[in-house]
């Protein structure tokens, strides 16, 4: 940890529920990929509708929540 950020504890519980909605998230792309195969060619995606979409957009909230708190954070000295 930087000794020269004020609260370290805090930036780094932020810094880690933001690391781990991220790993949520690439989570949730994995379940909503899909492969298709057919004479014509094949096609990949992603497929986020259902539960999947709420789910999904709440992970990325907390990450761009946390990455802007951990920025904010480590700026106050």
């Amino acid at each position: 940890m930087n000794k020269d950020i004020k609260y370290p504890q805090l930036r780094l519980l932020i810094d880690v529920i933001g690391s781990l909605a991220a790993v949520g998230f690439v989570i949730m792309m994995v379940f909503g990929s899909y492969f298709k195969n057919d004479t014509t060619g094949f096609e990949l995606g992603i497929n986020l509708t259902g539960e999947l979409m709420p789910v999904s957009m709440t992970f990325l909230s907390i990450v761009i929540i946390c990455a802007v708190a951990s920025i904010v954070l480590q700026r106050i000295k």
